[in-house]
């Protein structure tokens, strides 16, 4: 993989849906292969949460890695209707619940510091379950409003705003805000040396 996964999303959905950004102005796509897929996961701290890597052959791989692409572009419209405020329509919905149902989990029980904590587990050839788990979460848990686009023109990122007056702008302040501001700037001091 040529490129860094982005974490700025404050949410695992979001991560996930920005597993594409612009790089030298070009769009990237950062899940190119399965193996992809798996780095993300063990770099976003779920590979646990998935059984039966090892036993996953080429075409299985293929097939997986197709599915777990189809749920970002579910992903995708369901953040486009969030941000423009739309509700999901009834063909939407049914896709998802089928893509759920093929793809359950199953919820294990797990002991974290000293107390029992309840996660959904995945085999993998149903890996899209587990992305599908987060779509769902965003979808049902956000706040109409707090999941944005980057406000640089040039930048593909989301975020979920958790900011106190919900005032955020950028996927991060020191790049694509700075580099707008730099802009900004620039163009206001060539208006005044002009005039």
């Amino acid at each position: 993989m040529s490129l860094p996964f982005v974490w700025l999303g404050n949410h695992t959905a979001i991560d996930f849906l920005n597993t594409r950004k612009i790089n030298k102005g070009k769009q990237q796509e950062l899940l190119t292969t399965f193996e992809d897929i798996e780095e993300w996961l063990r770099t976003a701290g779920f590979l646990h949460r998935i059984t039966g890597i090892a036993e996953l052959n080429a075409e299985d791989k293929i097939r997986i890695h197709a599915e777990v692409v189809e749920v970002r572009e579910l992903l995708q419209t369901a953040v486009d209707a969030l941000i423009q405020g739309e509700i999901w329509d009834q063909q939407w919905i049914d896709h998802v619940n089928a893509l759920l149902q093929a793809n359950a989990g199953y919820l294990r029980v797990a002991n974290k510091s000293e107390s029992l904590r309840s996660e959904m587990i995945y085999e993998a050839h149903r890996l899209a379950g587990f992305f599908m788990e987060q779509l769902v979460r965003l979808t049902s848990e956000c706040v109409q409003g707090k999941i944005k686009k980057c406000s640089n023109p040039e930048c593909i990122l989301h975020f979920y705003d958790h900011s106190r007056n919900g005032s955020r702008r950028w996927c991060d302040v020191t790049t694509c805000g700075n580099r707008v501001k730099v802009n900004q700037y620039y163009h206001r001091k060539k208006a005044r040396l002009t005039k």
